[in-house]
């Protein structure tokens, strides 16, 4: 025992004699009297070590507690459970048995190579996400060894100030403010370090009421210029975060902060405000600063983004902003500053690392983030997801356009999908995540599958639209939404009703309020039957399944033969806007028609004065409908801020239902249609 105790004394004092070429020397004549070992490797140094150990029957009851013996060229601290020599990316845990015996545990850092993160994410993904299950069970194992006091937190004139009795801020990273004969220092708020960065982030709750004087206080006090929120005011019912910013146009005063709002601008999932802050406290200060507000309005809570590409690019326009300022911590909050509010930051250190190396370690940047802020990303949805995005990032690249070069852009696309590397790539990472992450249990449940056109074209069960159940009929109809660029749920893509299904049509358009139908396809094509004709003639009125429908006028406009079809029920007009000139399997010979066809429905849209869903079907509701949607999201997108990404604008209607935008030929009608739309801008004044 004697022995053992002096040789692990003479280990650890060998971490302040370290000699060259990383050479570790050890006295070991207490154990073996002819000998003096050298140990040339670290792993030699720390075969040593176990073997030491492991070799003692009483190491049990000598040192009761695990012992981590790793080597590197940091010193850590020895923490109060164990003895931390070293760090390493493949630590050893001796862990002391009840009978004196030990075990030597292998825990695995979970390094993943940059150049090998497509095959690694199918693989956790797999088997019904196994892999993730296990390396978020020992992340929750390594979290519990994390014991940081949280004294001030929990101080009883500062409780009241927590939102979540469990999601408290340590000591050690806390945000101090400056305390006054009024105000405390206190506030729910740590310091989080970025990758090369320290305290690039103050990671924060969402504030109460009572606290958002403290906000705009911590603001002023830190100098931050940006912040980043991921909750909204309100959710499923229940307050998240105090609306702590005024309206726009709007100024109001927080505990001597006078808080104005100067812009509001809507990129769809995310609103990006411009807030003017000055402190009306001291009468000699003139000082207004302006912060950049980023507001991301589609992360559910305890849930991930059904896409990802407005995340991504709100976090590039995030760092663009921050980094032009002088690099003051950015805030980031969402309700509990802990889940949704770790996944961001956690996104974005392993980016940088990316970028930095040829790895990235999920497991490690997110357990150094819950040493710095308790329950950093919570659940292991959030987990999943921070490795789908930088897998994304990685894989896809950037593939946003600038308008200029546009003409350029669309004489590289490829003649085939199959020569696209990026829409192979996503397509691999659909079809890993299509079984689990994208379910369609609704479509295929037996009773449905007779509503469905298409086997292989089925909606998610994330996005479907349901219907209202009765006693008769079912929820269920094969259509999805799917966002717009300024607006979640813009359109319902659909198949053509089948003759079986014109019932559930007519109910999901009433029971939804819309007031525009686009009809993509003719009813027969190719001598097939492509779309049941759900509609009347002109002055006749059909009932279908308790909904009297009525044709009431049919105008054709002078783009390849599209009809306008004014349709009343109870005093709802509807208009349904059918474009014929759409060949199945292929694309209109006048690209030019399809813009004006966008056009139109979009003057017939304003009109209405609001915001329902506009329903939009081809035949399967993918083709010609995802080609629709993506046009509209991409010149919405052009208008308002002068670039495009066709890519992921296909890939986020991909990830809300199958298969849309389906060839190679749609693919460019898309580049090609944002072609005709920039040579005739002056025409389309309706986008």
């Amino acid at each position: 025992q004697v022995h053992l105790m002096l040789m692990v004394n003479t280990i650890t004092g060998m971490l302040s004699t370290r000699q060259n070429s990383g050479v570790y020397t050890c006295n070991a004549t207490s154990l073996d009297q002819s000998a003096v070992t050298t140990v040339t490797t670290q792993q030699s140094l720390l075969h040593l070590v176990v073997a030491l150990v492991t070799n003692y029957k009483l190491i049990g009851q000598i040192l009761p507690k695990p012992v981590i013996v790793v080597t590197s060229s940091v010193r850590k601290k020895a923490p109060a459970d164990g003895v931390y020599l070293m760090q390493t990316s493949q630590p050893v845990v001796t862990t002391p048995l009840a009978d004196g015996q030990s075990k030597v545990v292998q825990k695995r850092e979970w390094n993943i190579l940059t150049s090998n993160l497509v095959n690694r994410y199918k693989d956790m993904l797999a088997s019904d996400e196994a892999a993730f299950k296990k390396q978020f069970q020992e992340l929750a194992t390594s979290t519990k060894e994390i014991e940081l006091p949280k004294t001030h937190a929990e101080k009883t004139e500062n409780k009241k100030k927590n939102r979540y009795k469990n999601i408290l801020p340590y000591d050690a990273t806390r945000v101090f403010l400056k305390e006054t004969a009024e105000n405390p220092d206190y506030i729910n708020a740590n310091y989080i370090n970025g990758y090369s960065q320290e305290r690039k982030f103050i990671a924060t709750q969402g504030p109460l009421d009572r606290t958002t004087g403290d906000f705009w206080r911590m603001v002023w006090e830190q100098e931050c210029l940006v912040i980043v929120m991921l909750t909204n005011v309100v959710e499923s019912g229940k307050t998240k975060c105090a609306k702590y910013w005024p309206d726009q146009g709007k100024r109001c005063t927080y505990d001597g902060y006078s808080v104005e709002t100067v812009t509001e601008v809507d990129y769809g999932s995310y609103i990006v405000r411009t807030i003017n802050i000055e402190e009306t406290k001291n009468e000699y200060a003139t000082v207004l600063r302006k912060v950049k507000h980023f507001h991301y309005i589609a992360w559910p809570d305890h849930g991930v983004p059904l896409i990802t590409s407005s995340l991504i690019q709100m976090q590039k326009n995030v760092n663009a902003e921050a980094y032009s300022k002088d690099m003051k911590p950015i805030i980031v909050h969402c309700s509990a500053g802990a889940g949704r509010t770790g996944a961001y930051i956690g996104f974005d250190i392993l980016l940088d690392e990316m970028k930095s190396k040829d790895q990235v370690n999920v497991f490690r940047t997110v357990l150094n983030m819950r040493k710095q802020r308790m329950d950093m990303v919570q659940n292991m949805k959030q987990y999943i997801f921070i490795h789908k995005l930088i897998t994304e990032c990685y894989a896809l690249g950037n593939t946003e356009v600038d308008v200029a070069e546009l003409e350029k852009h669309i004489s590289q696309q490829p003649n085939t999908l199959a020569n696209n590397k990026r829409i192979i790539i996503y397509q691999e990472l659909a079809t890993a995540t299509e079984e689990i992450k994208l379910q369609k249990t609704h479509a295929e449940n037996p009773e449905h599958k007779k509503k469905n056109r298409y086997k292989n074209i089925l909606p998610y069960d994330d996005t479907r639209v349901k219907l209202k159940e009765t006693t008769e009929n079912s929820d269920y109809i094969n259509a999805n939404y799917v966002d717009g660029y300024s607006q979640e749920r813009k359109f319902i893509a659909t198949q053509g009703p089948l003759d079986q299904t014109t019932g559930d049509f007519w109910r999901m358009v009433w029971e939804q309020e819309c007031l525009v139908i686009v009809m993509l396809t003719n009813p027969v094509e190719s001598g097939k039957k492509k779309c049941a004709k759900y509609w009347p003639d002109q002055g006749k009125r059909c009932t279908y399944d308790g909904y009297n429908v009525e044709t009431v006028t049919e105008l054709c406009k002078n783009i390849p033969l599209i009809f306008l079809l004014v349709v009343i029920q109870v005093l709802r007009k509807i208009q349904h806007f059918h474009y014929i000139a759409w060949p199945d399997h292929g694309v209109p010979l006048i690209t030019s028609s399809l813009v004006q066809m966008q056009g139109i429905v979009n003057a017939a849209e304003s009109d209405s004065k609001t915001t329902v869903p506009i329903v939009v079907h081809c035949s399967d509701g993918a083709g010609r409908s995802g080609v629709f949607c993506a046009v509209n999201n991409i010149i919405k997108r052009l208008r308002a801020e002068n670039r495009i990404d066709v890519f992921r604008t296909v890939k986020d209607l991909r990830d809300m239902r199958p298969h849309m935008v389906r060839t190679a030929d749609q693919y460019l009608t898309c580049y090609k249609s944002i072609s005709a739309f920039q040579s005739s801008i002056s025409t389309y004044a309706n986008f």
